[in-house]
């Protein structure tokens, strides 16, 4: 945000409310220390590789299981990358 105030010459604080107006309209997302992404459209998922990315993960979170990890924390692990807000993701 502070590079794209620089870049535009814009207020930073401008700029972070118009993120914050972004991701409330469900046009973005943001993941903590990863940045902002462009939220996907209804249009735009394939729910082949969804399929695909489901399988994955719950193979992986298995594989911690059998390791001793606890679900707890493979839930905690999930709660870090998708923080809830008010009951949605």
């Amino acid at each position: 945000m502070r590079e794209l105030a620089q870049t535009t010459s814009i207020n930073p604080n401008t700029i972070q409310k118009a993120y914050k107006d972004l991701e409330n309209a469900g046009f973005i997302y943001t993941v903590t220390g990863r940045g902002n992404f462009v939220a996907p459209t209804p249009e735009r998922v394939n729910p082949q590789k969804t399929e695909a990315l489901m399988e994955t993960l719950k193979s992986t979170a298995a594989e911690l299981v059998y390791l001793g990890v606890p679900p707890q924390d493979i839930l905690a692990a999930l709660d870090e990358i998708f923080p809830q807000k008010g009951g949605k993701v």
